[in-house]
């Protein structure tokens, strides 16, 4: 799957493609939900720039806010900040990709 903003790929007849170079394109790599601090290492972030998207988990009855994602070499790791009194880590999804 390709992750791309702008108007990126144009087919505009059969035989005739049209790319826009300021385009971003990335391959997303997986996905994986977490509910406490973590890890996970993936060669394939050595093959363009790691990124990484924290979907879901927070709600207006859940103050904790999600994970913070990092990338070393081949290593994206996330860490939850310190849950205040009464509340629970979200469970959450992190999309991750190379661009």
């Amino acid at each position: 799957m390709a992750v791309v903003s702008g108007w990126g790929l144009r087919i505009r007849r059969p035989g005739l493609s049209e790319f826009n170079s300021a385009t971003i394109v990335g391959r997303i790599l997986g996905r994986i939900t977490v509910s406490d601090d973590g890890s996970l290492s993936n060669s394939a972030f050595a093959s363009g720039e790691p990124r990484a998207m924290v979907s879901g988990g927070v709600s207006q009855f859940n103050a904790t806010p999600p994970p913070e994602v990092t990338f070393s070499g081949n290593t994206m790791s996330w860490t939850y900040p310190t849950p205040a009194p009464g509340t629970e880590r979200p469970t959450v999804t992190i999309i991750y990709w190379v661009q």
